[in-house]
C-alpha cells in the first residue's frame, strides 16, 4: 500500500479552489448590481426613470406612507431600498451588501432622519415659599391665610397680615 500524501491534500486543495470559483460565480449578480448602483453616484434627487435605466427595473416595490413608493433591487450578496415621492428619489432607505469588501460609496449614503423629540410637558410654577417666622421652616404661601396660622413644623401659632 502507498502513502501518497496528494491522496489526502489534493481533494482538500481541490475542494478550496471549488469552493472560492462557487462564491465568486454565486455572488457575482449582487457586485454587478452594486457596482451599477455606485456608478450612478448620489441618489436623492434622480429620476426613477434615470435610475431603471442604469440598474434595471426593481424587483420588489409598495406603498409607504404619504403616497411614497419603496422600490427594491435585490440580488445575491446585495440589497437596496429607494424611497420615492413621485418620480424623484428622497434616498436610501437600507442597504446590505456581502459581496465581498464592502466598499459603500460614502457620498450616496444617506443620513438617518433626526429624532422625533418628545413633547415637552408644559411648566408648573413653582409654588412661592416663605420662612416661618417661628422656626424659619419653608412654607407655602398658598397654604396660608390672613390672621391666625399654625406652623406645621414647629407647631405654634403666628399671625399673617
Amino acid at each position: 500500500m502507498d502513502d501518497d500524501p496528494l491522496i489526502f491534500i489534493g481533494p482538500l486543495i481541490g475542494g478550496l479552489i471549488l469552493y472560492a470559483i462557487i462564491s465568486v460565480v454565486v455572488r457575482s449578480p449582487g457586485t454587478f448590481l452594486r457596482t451599477k448602483f455606485q456608478s450612478l453616484g448620489t441618489l436623492r434627487g434622480k429620476s426613477f426613470q434615470t435610475i431603471v435605466a442604469s440598474v434595471g427595473p426593481p424587483t420588489s416595490r409598495s406603498g409607504s406612507a404619504n403616497g411614497k413608493m419603496l422600490y427594491q433591487w435585490m440580488a445575491t450578496g446585495y440589497h437596496i431600498a429607494l424611497i420615492f415621492d413621485g418620480d424623484i428619489c428622497e434616498g436610501v432607505t437600507h442597504e446590505f451588501a456581502n459581496c465581498g469588501s464592502l466598499a459603500v460609496s460614502p457620498a450616496r449614503v444617506e443620513p438617518p432622519p433626526p429624532p422625533i423629540p418628545a413633547p415637552v410637558a408644559p411648566s408648573q410654577p413653582e409654588e412661592q415659599r416663605i420662612p416661618c417666622p417661628l422656626c424659619a421652616q419653608s412654607l407655602k404661601v398658598s397654604s396660608l391665610k390672613q390672621g391666625e396660622n399654625w406652623c406645621p413644623h414647629c407647631f405654634e401659632k403666628f399671625i399673617v397680615e
